[in-house]
């Protein structure tokens, strides 16, 4: 599918796509390429068709032009055929609005990860801002896999955003290492603190995270340490979650709009289980032989000498039969035990739960 269409402000504030498959026919109308993508309103749905599909009262527009309601119907061009339908919230309007509030924050710093929501953040600020009044800082630490830092540095480069590595200290302090449920706002009270460090000498104005609407809900104790620091998130601020920050991403053809979320490596590690470099290493290890393998979307969750694989559902069969592989391969990273999770991977399974 193409790029979403761009309605004029008050047209219709969430898009439905409708792309016809009937290149030929709808070729052969003036004006009309094949794949010709329509935009309608809510109310413009006709009639179901006798085998489910569902007829619309068509907006259609030439390339580079914005849809009028009424500018045509599959009774002008007599298509009777089937239509795929689906609807995407409109990122036209979201776009916008960061790249207002993105203009308006003069130099910023972002604190990048190499994820898609702070990646994300980082192009939309370059975009706005340019090069000289936008940068990223990556924190750097055990806690933060050698290939993710790799990867995110990749990434950065294809952006063209200038990229700081700075090297944080919370595996220094005892609040972190503890281990507690509130172990992340510890952590990242360490990493804003080196970044606002860094900000005042290099005379940023603000420091950018790539929190989104969707985050919210869940565990996370470092909002409240970003909070504290005046740390500003544009994605939230504009009401933004991970549906439409991916299909912008894609729309902007950023390399990893479908990297899939990775938290930093200590969350393997169960809360009261003291955070050590030696059990971050186990763990980095363990799940970089997991990727050389072919898996992905897995965790390896530190239980002392026993390693939980957390895999995919449709790779559970695959590990059992590669019993034998994983055994050899992952035995000498420092476990005397691997075992795999029947359950399956699940965000944020390590958070602690709530009992009634």
């Amino acid at each position: 599918m193409g790029k979403s269409l761009q309605p004029s402000s008050g047209f219709f504030s969430r898009e439905f796509i409708l792309k016809a498959n009937l290149p030929d026919r709808l070729g052969d109308q003036p004006g009309l390429p094949g794949n010709t993508e329509f935009a309608l309103p809510r109310s413009s749905r006709m009639s179901d068709g006798p085998d489910g599909e569902v007829f619309h009262a068509l907006s259609y527009h030439q390339p580079g032009e914005v849809p009028s309601p009424g500018g045509g119907s599959l009774e002008k061009f007599d298509v009777v055929n089937r239509f795929t339908s689906w609807e995407i919230p409109s990122v036209t309007e979201s776009h916008r609005k960061l790249n207002a509030l993105l203009r308006s924050m003069d130099r910023v710093l972002v604190a990048y990860s190499g994820g898609i929501d702070s990646t994300l953040v980082l192009k939309l600020a370059y975009d706005a801002l340019g090069p000289e009044n936008t940068a990223a800082a990556i924190a750097v630490s055990p806690s933060l896999a050698t290939h993710d830092l790799a990867d995110a540095k990749k990434v950065a480069e294809q952006i063209g955003a200038p990229l700081h590595e700075l090297a944080s200290t919370e595996i220094h302090d005892p609040n972190y290492t503890a281990n507690n449920p509130d172990r992340c706002y510890f952590c990242k009270t360490n990493v804003y603190d080196t970044l606002i460090d860094f900000a005042g000498k290099e005379g940023y104005r603000w420091i950018l995270d790539g929190t989104n609407k969707d985050d919210l809900g869940d565990h996370r104790p470092g909002l409240r340490a970003a909070r504290e620091h005046g740390v500003r998130s544009p994605l939230q601020e504009c009401g933004i979650g991970k549906e439409v920050i991916r299909e912008l991403a894609r729309e902007l053809e950023l390399s990893n709009w479908n990297k899939p979320a990775n938290a930093c490596l200590s969350s393997r590690i169960p809360h009261g289980s003291t955070v050590t470099p030696e059990k971050l290493g186990q763990v980095e290890k363990a799940e970089l032989i997991l990727k050389t393998l072919g898996y992905t979307g897995h965790r390896v969750r530190h239980h002392g000498t026993i390693a939980r694989l957390e895999l995919r559902p449709d790779d559970l069969s695959r590990a059992i039969e590669q019993r034998d592989t994983l055994l050899e391969a992952l035995l000498p990273v420092g476990f005397r035990h691997i075992t795999v999770d029947l359950a399956g991977y699940r965000q944020g399974s390590m958070n602690p739960r709530e009992t009634t």
